[in-house]
């Protein structure tokens, strides 16, 4: 049975599908689940990276808000309008010039500074919940929290 059709039979080359080695197997074995274990975690990371960056980016700009804002306000609270701006009048009580205390401003803003640096610096770790729909991108695991 050498035709089919009248046509030579095509002989394929005969592949051994199976490792009869033992330890081969296993080395076999271990890398395929390694590049499965790889892939999968290279995928996950595409997909939970970009949501995370943006959601710890978010709390961070909300954090150094509440900061910056809380030592502006305690910097300013001994410090009125005309500690830091002088008008000059002439003697028809005509404004002449205005000038800023620019001593004054610098040193405010160094107080501020310093004052928001030590806050940064005294900041412990802080947790962050991404829902779990934001993750997986499915809108019914949205309300969840991972």
């Amino acid at each position: 049975m050498d035709k089919i059709y009248s046509r030579t039979r095509i002989r394929l080359p005969h592949i051994k599908m199976f490792i009869h080695n033992k330890n081969r197997k296993k080395l076999y074995y271990f890398l395929t689940m390694w590049i499965v274990v790889i892939i999968t975690v290279t995928m996950l990371m595409r997909f939970i990276t970009p949501p995370f960056e943006k959601k710890c980016l978010t709390e961070t700009n909300r954090i150094g808000t509440e900061i910056l804002n809380s030592e502006v306000t305690n910097a300013l609270n001994n410090v009125s309008y005309n500690d830091i701006i002088i008008i000059t009048k002439d003697e028809n009580n005509k404004i002449t010039m205005v000038n800023s205390n620019v001593i004054l401003i610098n040193q405010l803003r160094a107080t501020i500074v310093n004052n928001v640096q030590k806050k940064f610096s005294e900041l412990e770790k802080q947790n962050i919940k991404i829902p779990i729909g934001v993750l997986t991108g499915v809108n019914l695991f949205t309300g969840l929290r991972a």
